[in-house]
């Protein structure tokens, strides 16, 4: 059984009987490399420093929470109603959905 491949090195569209030229020790060296590849994500441990104390947490949830009562307060100033529909936390982050400068659309 033979299949017809086409081939374009020697025309557009015309039709031979060469197969494509992949040496199998290719295929076999990129799989080799796939397998050690989802090997390393999966089962090697990543030391990547991320490990917070609780306190730090902490700290930056206070800093968080006052950035956000300064920012609904000064909204609050302006006049700037908050919409608990967009913003049900009521954290003054959510603006208005259109403004001269931005819209929902991007």
């Amino acid at each position: 059984m033979s299949r017809k491949f086409f081939s374009f090195s020697s025309g557009l569209g015309e039709i031979t009987n060469r197969k494509p030229k992949i040496k199998r020790r290719y295929i076999y060296f990129f799989a080799l490399l796939s397998i050690g590849t989802v090997f390393a994500v999966y089962y090697l441990p990543l030391d990547n420093n991320l490990k917070l104390s609780s306190t730090v947490m902490r700290a930056a949830a206070e800093k968080m929470k006052k950035g956000e009562k300064v920012i609904k307060d000064s909204r609050r100033e302006r006049g700037s109603s908050i919409n608990s529909t967009f913003d049900p936390n009521q954290t003054g982050l959510i603006g208005e959905e259109y403004t001269k400068l931005t819209t929902t659309l991007g």
